[in-house]
């Protein structure tokens, strides 16, 4: 169980949650099938040793095909506590990647540190930005 299961969202907000955990991962396996994509760079990927960890970065608008293709691989990926988060949290965790928790607002430090134990163990740690406070895809402070 993740650290905000335990907070009492009401009965539709539970209903959407565990029907997401339910059908989101066996969604994203079927689509990420049917779709045909390309990964370019692909010999910049799987370098990886696996002695020094790795921070990926991935648009949180475009994380569908990428939570299919590098399903099963331990990726360890930091989610917000929020209600989504929790959605997000249950599906991707079927798809084998590791969570960790907190968002600038809630748990953020104690996520970031999670996280950062994971790198020095040699990890994959994956980042979502939003970019939501600008119109192009490009990296904002904050």
């Amino acid at each position: 169980m993740t650290a905000s299961s335990n907070k009492d969202y009401g009965f539709k907000k539970t209903a959407i949650m565990w029907t997401a955990q339910l059908v989101g991962p066996m969604l994203i396996r079927l689509v990420g099938f049917l779709c045909r994509y390309r990964v370019e760079g692909v010999q910049y990927l799987y370098r990886w040793s696996g002695d020094v960890g790795q921070i990926w970065a991935v648009w949180h608008g475009r994380m569908f095909l990428p939570a299919y293709h590098f399903r099963g691989r331990g990726f360890v990926s930091l989610v917000s506590r929020s209600w989504d988060g929790e959605v997000i949290t249950r599906v991707v965790k079927r798809l084998g990647y590791v969570i960790r928790r907190g968002s600038p607002r809630e748990g953020g430090k104690e996520g970031f540190n999670e996280m950062l134990n994971d790198l020095y163990q040699g990890k994959i740690v994956s980042i979502f930005p939003t970019g939501l406070r600008v119109r192009c895809i490009r990296f904002i402070t904050g």
